[in-house]
């Protein structure tokens, strides 16, 4: 039964793209292009922000963390030309302090390169991961 569930909302999916999409705009977008659009949009209004296990919310915390495509940058220096660090976010939410001179751009948070940045990009819940 589920497999027929997934059919039905790809056909729905399509059939939204080629009858109202097409028509309300007047625009090609090809399916695929289409379906990411759905999906970021599902994202963002039905996401929601977690809560960390202190119960404060997380502000930082963004579900198209997990589906977009992200690269480690450098945290900006400062103006005096010192290398400003930041905490990894991975490390903190795990009890670990680590300063980083790294961050995600996209996201605008600290972590270290390996593995934390992989971690918080490819993991629902990033807690009580073992580190090191």
């Amino acid at each position: 039964m589920p497999e027929l569930k997934n059919k039905l909302a790809v056909g729905d999916v399509q059939s939204a793209h080629t009858k109202t999409f097409k028509t309300v705009t007047g625009q090609n977008m090809p399916v695929a292009n289409f379906q990411l659009e759905v999906i970021r949009q599902l994202l963002e209004k039905y996401g929601g922000n977690t809560v960390s296990p202190r119960g404060r919310p997380c502000t930082k915390d963004q579900p198209f963390r997990l589906s977009a495509r992200h690269f480690p940058s450098d945290v900006k220096k400062l103006e005096s030309g010192k290398v400003q660090r930041r905490k990894c976010i991975v490390c903190t939410r795990n009890n670990k302090r680590k300063d980083t001179m790294y961050m995600c751009q996209e996201c605008d948070v600290g972590l270290c390169v390996t593995p934390c940045f992989a971690i918080y990009h490819t993991k629902q819940n990033y807690l009580d991961i073992q580190l090191f």
